[in-house]
């Protein structure tokens, strides 16, 4: 009983992602394929990522210095626990990233050409995402069983301004602001089960963020921001029982910012374009390969870079 419990585990590692994904900085290329696809009920999960970024965005997603080269390593470890809301499978998260970033400013105030550079922890993310329609909350006997199709969920994440932080440094691990993001993660799955060889899925996550302000910004008294819209798509199929691949994309709106009162005019528009590839290493574990790049990076207030991502995940 145990060996086919393990069995139907593992098969569920490759078939689902689990309900919430890494938020800090993950964001700038969106939470990835497969996140929020159900799993079998009573089934943990337990994610080390790696994220490799260059470009122009700090390692707060929602902030951009144009012309600014900055370089970002970090690691990000996170916890998921399910649960069950009214039958549909849900689930609770908690994330806590680390690592540093270092970077050469634009001459644009108040950065005026400097460099700087943090190490240290981030900020603590923690969410939630209830399954409304189309997940139910299964055994690992019935979830091997279930042929899915549509399924929607309400997603909410907040980040608390715990990460390393100093007034007089331009780059820092931590934000020194809140922010929440409310989303709608969806999907359309084909597959005769979540463990179908050929699985294919279609799914749209359209969030809105929120931000709180920031009082000791960088040479300044205080900085605002404006909410960002964003809409992350992904087109996946399995290629065999122990990996699946995926087309992803992601476009982002809005994020103007103040100073001091004082209207930026940095409106924020950024398309992303990327692909996935996962693969089942062990019965309960797997590996998944994130690359991605703005493709729009003329726009004025654009992001621009590339980020190499990558995620060991395990089941329990």
């Amino acid at each position: 009983m145990r060996n086919h419990c393990l069995a139907l585990t593992g098969a569920a590692v490759m078939a689902a992602g689990l309900f919430g994904s890494a938020h800090v900085h993950a964001q700038a290329q969106g939470d990835g394929p497969r996140a929020y696809q159900m799993l079998p009920e009573g089934v943990h999960a337990l994610s080390v990522y790696g994220i490799f970024q260059d470009g122009n965005e700090t390692i707060d997603p929602a902030t951009i210095i144009e012309g600014s080269d900055i370089s970002i390593d970090i690691g990000i470890v996170q916890y998921v626990h399910p649960i069950s809301v009214r039958g549909q499978a849900s689930g609770l998260f908690v994330a806590l990233p680390f690592g540093q970033v270092d970077g050469s400013l634009t001459a644009r105030p108040p950065f005026n050409g400097i460099s700087g550079d943090a190490s240290g922890v981030g900020d603590v993310v923690l969410g939630a995402v209830i399954g409304l329609k189309g997940s139910p909350s299964l055994s690992l006997q019935d979830y091997a069983k279930f042929k899915p199709g549509f399924s929607i969920g309400a997603l909410t994440k907040l980040t608390l301004p715990t990460g390393s932080y100093t007034q007089d440094k331009a780059l820092n691990l931590g934000a020194n602001r809140w922010n929440l993001q409310l989303g709608a993660p969806m999907g359309w799955v084909i597959g005769e089960s979540y463990l179908d060889p050929k699985l294919t899925s279609f799914e749209l996550l359209p969030s809105v963020t929120f931000y709180g302000d920031n009082d000791e910004p960088f040479r300044a008294n205080t900085t605002s921001q404006e909410p960002i819209f964003r809409l992350e798509g992904h087109i996946t199929r399995n290629l065999n029982k122990a990996v699946w691949i995926s087309a992803d994309a992601l476009v982002s709106n809005g994020g103007e910012t103040e100073t001091d009162g004082v209207d930026n005019n940095n409106r924020q528009y950024s398309l992303k374009l990327g692909a996935t590839l996962s693969v089942a290493v062990a019965k309960t574990a797997s590996l998944k390969f994130s690359y991605g790049e703005t493709v729009d990076s003329n726009k004025t207030n654009s992001s621009d870079g590339k980020m190499f991502r990558v995620v060991g995940t395990l089941l329990f």
